[in-house]
């Protein structure tokens, strides 16, 4: 073999190492792509998440800000008896005490058995 063949074999060599190495880089560069692709996504739910916490948060404060919220009255049986005897109706009775017609009527029906049972203890005091 001459000097010829001996610098093909050796540039050919030469070669096949860098193809190898070529070969070898791309893989890694390639995994590397993965890699900042998963950390994209991740980046961009833990993003996603705190900007929802953020906006919740923003939320409560705003809310707690307005002030103490009016806790809502109960409608009383002796409110809405008084307000019947004063000639309102049931529907003006349900809207001020913020209760449904149905609820008010329940209430008057059940304020005038007491109102009978109280009639009759106070003629048996009497």
């Amino acid at each position: 073999m001459n000097t010829y063949t001996w610098c093909l074999v050796a540039l050919a060599g030469a070669e096949a190492i860098g193809a190898w190495g070529l070969w070898k880089a791309a893989a890694a560069a390639a995994r590397l792509e993965a890699r900042l692709a998963r950390q994209h996504e991740a980046l961009a739910l833990l993003t996603e998440t705190s900007e929802s916490g953020f906006q919740a948060v923003a939320r409560e404060v705003a809310r707690l800000a307005d002030g103490p919220a009016r806790p809502a009255r109960k409608p009383s049986t002796r409110r809405i008896k008084a307000a019947a005897g004063r000639g309102k109706t049931v529907r003006d009775i349900a809207a001020a005490e913020e209760a449904s017609e149905g609820e008010v009527r329940l209430r008057l029906h059940m304020a005038a058995p007491q109102a009978q049972g109280e009639r009759r203890r106070a003629a048996l005091r009497a």
